[in-house]
């Protein structure tokens, strides 16, 4: 493990948000007054991904449901994912480099 305190490595991606995007990508508030005057300031929006290696973990896993379908009748996806404690200390690190709001 790097003195950083997480194996692996990350980096950062800006990127334009449109508004019906906003409230999906982290936004703790989702659609209200808040959200709002987020609207009434939009053209001065950008988003700040993190894209970090994550580390498995071996009850990280991908089942189909036996109930639930997609559109085309296919069973659905279900995507199991618990984080390792390298992936939080690693977007830490990374939500650090970066300005929050």
């Amino acid at each position: 493990m790097a003195r950083r305190g997480f194996a692996g490595g990350y980096h950062l991606e800006l990127r334009t948000l449109d508004v019906p995007t906003l409230p999906l990508v982290g936004r703790p508030y989702g659609w209200g007054r808040d959200f709002a005057s987020i609207i009434d300031r939009y053209r001065n929006i950008a988003g700040m991904l993190i894209n970090g290696e994550d580390l498995p973990r071996p009850d990280n896993r991908i089942t189909l449901s036996s109930t639930l379908k997609d559109a085309h009748g296919l069973p659905a996806a279900h995507v199991h994912c618990e984080e390792h404690p390298n992936d939080v200390a690693l977007r830490r690190c990374a939500q650090a480099q970066g300005p929050c709001i």
